[in-house]
This record gives structure tokens, C-alpha cells and sequence, in this order.
């Protein structure tokens, strides 16, 4: 369940109050019940965890002992579990922001606010207490598995937590808590341990529940360029393509369309309507391995846009095909990186272009100079972010337009966290959404986190001899949706007080 919050509207203490209001006023009808007690014939225990996860601005919350065990008794989870009759298990993290779903656009966004998971310890969140292993520099996080998510199979997303330091004075809020019942005093906090990294969802074995788990890999970028042959390049940086015969400088294409596309938008939509309009416009390489791009049908490539005849239209149109095949794309090993720096220039640094070489929470100044070693030893694996001669690229930029209400939505099946439970990660876009009406705005289906930083996709190791999925998604608005069996808000909703 999330609840999108405003605090800019009210004082905290009524915030609050509107937050557990929003969760009374959100029980799921009968339809809801049926369906969650089909998908998980176990949920007559109810549960024994829940994962409580709050925008940076609210990290605060998470230590105010009074409206969680309020928002706790909600839910009326004590007493579920036969091993700890009377004892609850949380997990509460603060993240930049929460998802919200748009419908006026049809599509995902951000807000502050409050997303909550309510499940089994063991099942849906692996034991908070048990010991970690944090590598050396690795960013504070949290790692979701889904289980089936189109073409790529199992996937592993890691999302970062918030910087809290403005917040509640701390780098990063995630912390595990034991609640206990106590009698007519209601719920009192018994232990409190602070993490640094920790699991929501295992990997789901059983069939039937993989069968009814589904999902996709959202990036709505508009392509820019028809993929181009790499003829010249050494780690990250790309030096040389082939454009229509001639090895030319990396950023040629881009240094001619970019200045025409951000002129066709001021017309368009007006410095004022649009801030993408005026610039500056973030850029993304798109890099497909050789024999990817080889054995990759012609015809599927993604069709650029025709800036020469600009329609505005043809943005949202272009980026729904991006979010189509995104997962295609990175399931057979392509790369999707964020340009840094590059442009311009003279002599031999004419044109060249510097592509992030992160793909990892765990790599950093690490992860850089083990993929510069590797490109002198031929190591050009697609994980590595070795920009190889003889692999292809093709460049994208985030659209001027999402996609209004009349307008075809991105997303190919049903997945508006209406129906069926949802999971949302994403990264932010624009500035963040508040609800539309009153407060407090309540999406009794949907859980997720909202990164400002990106999102970074792995595909397990139990996925088999498969191609290698290592990328970081930073481009805004994108998201990894899946609906999932692997959770469900409680079959009777939360209880009044």
C-alpha cells in the first residue's frame, strides 16, 4: 500500500493523522479480498513483517514510536506467527520518493509519502537480523528480486537509500525494529538495529506463483540516431562510429541534432510549458553488443525521430516503443548508458564521448579501473562497459512530452496497481506529484521506492547460462513494474481505531 502525502499543505502532526486516515479509507472491496486470497492461500496467517518505507522528507517518521505502533495496530498483524505469537518484525528505510501512478498521463510518477509491504519474515522479507556482508564502498541500499520480468527472466534490482543528513542527521535511515504486543497497551518497540543493505523479496520457487508474477523493464526515451557501428573507443570513452561509411567523431550526429531538436521544442511547447524545452537535455548510448546487433532483426530496431519534420506527437509515440523492447534490449546483454561529458573539441580529442561506467552500487573508483584493465586484456564483456569496436550504438534523449489521457499508454498490459498487487521502482522525473485531492492520496495495491540517483539492474546467478544484465537506470521516469504474487495488502485491509 502507498499513501502519496503533501507536506507542504499541513502541519506534521495533522499529516500524520491524514496518513492513517488514508489507510482505513483504502480497504480493499470484495473483488480485492477474492483475488489476494486466490494468489497466496497462506494469507489467512496474515503475516509477521512489514516493510514500512518513507519519502527523505518523512525519514523522520520512521523513529516516531507513537505513529508506528498506530500505523502497526492498523494493520492488526500480532499474533500472527505461531514461532512468536504477539511479535511483529519491521523494516523501515527512508527513500528520495514513493511512486505514484498519473492518470491524467497514464503513467508512473513520484510523490512523498508512505509505501508499506505487509508479509511472512522468511518469505517476503529475509531475516533482518541475520549478519551482512557490505563490501568495501558499497552504497546503503535496498535489493528486491522479482521473479519474472519479460525477456530478462529473474531479476535483481538494487535501489539507494535517501541521504537523511538534513533529515534526521544521519547519511542513510534503514533500520529493523521488534514489536511485541502488550496487552491493553497495545504494541511496544522491544528491539531496534540499524543496517546498511538489506533484502525485501526471495526468489520465488514455486511454479504457480512465477506463472502469476510478470513484469517489465519501463525506460521512456526517444531515439535520437539509427544504431551506428563502433569504430574506435577504449573503456568508456567512444571515439569513432560509422556513419553512412565514414568512421566519424563520436558526437557528430548529436552536435547537429540536439541544437535542432531543443529549437523545434521552444516552438512547440515554449521555454515556459516545458523545461526540457529550453535545455539542457541529458543523452543516452544505447550499446549493443556485436552479436546482439548481428542476430537482431532489422526491422525491430528502434525507429529514431525524424527532427527534420517535428511533431510533438512523435515523442511519446517513439518513447512507448523504447519502454516496449527496453527489456529485450538489456536481456541480450546491450548496455544503456548516461553520456557525461564530451562534444566539441580539436585533434584527437575531437568528438569524443565519456559514457558512465557505473552499473553496480558496488563498484565506484573500483569498478573504473578494473573495466579500464580489462580493455587491455580484450575483456569486452557487456557488463564490463567496454565500448568495443564492432559493437553498435545508438543514442536517446528523455522526451519533451509524456503521454496525455487520449494518448496510447506506455505500458503494454495492465499494470496501474489497480487490481492486482504492484511493484514499483523507479527513478524521478519532474517534480514530485502531491495528491490531487485533500492530503492524503491512498493506492492500496501498490509498494515501491523512487530513486533520484538511478536504479541498478543485475540478472542472479540462478538464472542460468544466460547473457550477462548489468546496467544502471538513471533516465527519468523509468521503472521496473511487476505484478506480483510475492505480496499482498492484507485480505481484510486495515482495522479502525
Amino acid at each position: 500500500m502507498t499513501v502519496n502525502l503533501d507536506p507542504s499543505r499541513a502541519p506534521e502532526a495533522e499529516l500524520k493523522r491524514a496518513a492513517l486516515d488514508a489507510l482505513i479509507k483504502s480497504k480493499p472491496g470484495d473483488a480485492q479480498r477474492k483475488k489476494s486470497s486466490v494468489i497466496d492461500a497462506q494469507r489467512d496467517k496474515r503475516g509477521d513483517a512489514m516493510v514500512i518505507l518513507a519519502s527523505r522528507s518523512l525519514a523522520s517518521w520512521l523513529e516516531d514510536t507513537t505513529f508506528v505502533s498506530q500505523l502497526l495496530e492498523r494493520f492488526n498483524l500480532a499474533g500472527t506467527s505461531v514461532s512468536e505469537p504477539g511479535k511483529i518484525h519491521v523494516l523501515s528505510a527512508a527513500v528520495d520518493e514513493v511512486p505514484r501512478f498519473d492518470r491524467r498521463r497514464n503513467f508512473y510518477a513520484s510523490s512523498e509519502g508512505l509505501s508499506i509491504l505487509c508479509g511472512r519474515l522468511g518469505n517476503d522479507l529475509p531475516s533482518p537480523w541475520s549478519e551482512e556482508e557490505v563490501k568495501a564502498g558499497a552504497q546503503p541500499c535496498l535489493e528486491f528480486r522479482l521473479p519474472q520480468v519479460s525477456y530478462t527472466g529473474p531479476l535483481d534490482v538494487d535501489i539507494p537509500l535517501a541521504n537523511t543528513v538534513f533529515s534526521n542527521g544521519r547519511s542513510h535511515t534503514l533500520f529493523a525494529s521488534l514489536w511485541e504486543a502488550n496487552g491493553a497497551q497495545g504494541l511496544r518497540l522491544v528491539e531496534k538495529v540499524e543496517k546498511t543493505r538489506q533484502r525485501i523479496f526471495t526468489e520465488q520457487t514455486s511454479s504457480e506463483k512465477r506463472l502469476l508474477s510478470k513484469g517489465i523493464v519501463a525506460c521512456p526515451l526517444v531515439p535520437l540516431t539509427n544504431p551506428r557501428k563502433i569504430t574506435a573507443g577504449l573503456g568508456n570513452i567512444l571515439r569513432k562510429i560509422d556513419i553512412n561509411g565514414e568512421s566519424a567523431p563520436a558526437s557528430r550526429e548529436l552536435e547537429a541534432i540536439i541544437p535542432l531538436l531543443l529549437e523545434q521544442r521552444q516552438k512547440q511547447f515554449g521555454q515556459n510549458d516545458d523545461p526540457l524545452a529550453a535545455g539542457p537535455v541529458g543523452v543516452w548510448a544505447l550499446i549493443m553488443p556485436a552479436t546482439f546487433a548481428r542476430d537482431y532483426p532489422q526491422s525491430d530496431f528502434l525507429e529514431p525521430l525524424n527532427w527534420k519534420e517535428y511533431n510533438p506527437s512523435d515523442e511519446s509515440r517513439l518513447a512507448g516503443n523504447t519502454v516496449n523492447v527496453m527489456g529485450r534490449l538489456l536481456a541480450g546483454g546491450c548496455q544503456l548508458r548516461k553520456i557525461l561529458s564530451g562534444g566539441g573539441g580539436w585533434g584527437s580529442k575531437q568528438g569524443l564521448l565519456s559514457l558512465d561506467s557505473q552499473t553496480s552500487l558496488a563498484a565506484g573508483e573500483q569498478q573504473d579501473l578494473e573495466d579500464f584493465i580489462k580493455s587491455f586484456h580484450g575483456n569486452r564483456d557487456s557488463a564490463g562497459g567496454i565500448v568495443a569496436p564492432g559493437s553498435y550504438v545508438q543514442f536517446f534523449v528523455e522526451p519533451a512530452a509524456l503521454p496525455g489521457q487520449d494518448s496510447k499508454p506506455y505500458f503494454p498490459w495492465s499494470c496501474y496497481a489497480q487490481s492486482s498487487p504492484t511493484l514499483a521502482l523507479g527513478t524521478s522525473g519532474a517534480a514530485p506529484i502531491p495528491p490531487q485531492d485533500g492530503l492524503a492520496e491512498a493506492w492500496p495495491a501498490l509498494f515501491g521506492a523512487v530513486s533520484s540517483q538511478g536504479i541498478y539492474l543485475s540478472r542472479p546467478d540462478s538464472a542460468g547460462n544466460l547473457d550477462t544484465v548489468a546496467s544502471k537506470l538513471d533516465a527519468p521516469c523509468s521503472y521496473t513494474i511487476s505484478t506480483t504474487s510475492g505480496f499482498s495488502i492484507p485480505s481484510e485491509g486495515p482495522r479502525e481505531q
